[in-house]
């Protein structure tokens, strides 16, 4: 056993099948049992490498979820962009491959999204591929922490560009696009924008009550 399984960590590496990403997303939304664990769609596309597991996991987090989902979802993303960043190879321990979100979501959402998806299968190229390889991936897997951070924290309406942007920064890895890749920093930097302005509407309502209660509290 390797030292680092017997840590507990999840190490795979899969035959890539031939099918389209969109014929795999549908595989999955109609398996067996009303969860559907990452540790299944981690094995479904680590044939691919990073991005499509990333981008599968991307996906969920562009649907509805409840209070909390995103935290859980935002993990996996996380940890596989740490990997990205460091070059390091593909694993999960075995606690975030246990997580699951609901299989019926998961198809519900899939039906909403595979449009866009075939459509992204038919224009996507091999082309500026130094922006998905080397240091343009590197620089791509240091981004996708501070999205995936961003998708873990409760920040209110803050989930779906930043979901966005990994979606794009995946897709343009799996299938060696520069092009989709400038869209994933577009996209980045619009999810910057966003951020900014609710970080100040929240630092303007925290000084606006502080400020409340001192006025309050000094009578004035």
């Amino acid at each position: 056993m390797r030292a680092s399984q017997a840590r507990g960590e999840s190490h795979w590496q899969g035959p890539h099948d031939g099918r389209d990403f969109s014929v795999l997303i549908r595989t999955l939304g109609e398996g067996d049992g009303e969860r559907l664990p990452v540790a299944e769609m981690v094995h479904t596309f680590a044939g691919r490498g990073f991005g499509a597991i990333m981008l599968v996991i991307a996906l969920i987090n562009l649907l509805p979820l409840p209070p909390g989902g995103t935290t859980i979802t935002g993990l996996p993303l996380l940890l596989l962009s740490l990997e990205l960043a460091l070059g390091g190879g593909l694993w999960l321990p075995h606690k975030v491959m246990d997580a699951s979100v609901s299989r019926a979501a998961f198809r519900k959402g899939a039906e909403k999204v595979m449009p866009a998806v075939r459509v992204a299968e038919r224009l996507s190229d091999q082309r500026m591929s130094w922006l998905v390889s080397g240091v343009g991936e590197r620089l791509i897997g240091i981004c996708s922490v501070i999205l995936s951070l961003v998708l873990i924290l409760p920040i209110p309406l803050g989930n779906f560009v930043p979901a966005l942007a990994m979606a794009l920064f995946a897709l343009a890895i799996m299938e060696r696009d520069g092009l989709i890749a400038l869209l994933g920093w577009l996209t980045t930097a619009v999810a910057a924008g966003l951020l900014a302005l609710v970080g100040n509407a929240a630092w303007d309502g925290a000084h606006a009550v502080v400020d409340g209660l001192f006025h309050a509290g000094t009578g004035a």
